[in-house]
C-alpha cells in the first residue's frame, strides 16, 4: 500500500479510473473503495455503509437470522427475516 501511495505514476492512475467511471455512469459520486456500499442517510447526515438487520429470539437472547443489504430503509426487509 505504501508503495502505491508513493508512486505517482499508480495514484494518477487510479485517479484517471476513478473520474472516468464517474463521467460514464453520470452520478455525483462513487465510493472507490467499496464499490457494493450505498449511500446511507440518517440522523447524522449521509454517509456509506449498509443497512444490518437481525432478529433476535427475545426470551433466550439469540440471534435467529441476520442480513445485510444495501437498502436505504427497513421498509422491505421484515418479510425477508
Amino acid at each position: 500500500m505504501q508503495e502505491e501511495l508513493t508512486d505517482a505514476e499508480t495514484l494518477k492512475s487510479n485517479v484517471s479510473a476513478i473520474l472516468h467511471k464517474l463521467n460514464a455512469e453520470d452520478t455525483p459520486s462513487i465510493n472507490a473503495t467499496d464499490p457494493d456500499c450505498r449511500t446511507i442517510h440518517g440522523r447524522e447526515g449521509s454517509h456509506a455503509g449498509y443497512n444490518v438487520q437481525s432478529v433476535v429470539d427475545e426470551t433466550h437472547g439469540l440471534i435467529v437470522s441476520s442480513d445485510v443489504t444495501a437498502d436505504n430503509n427497513d421498509i422491505h426487509q421484515f418479510a425477508e427475516q
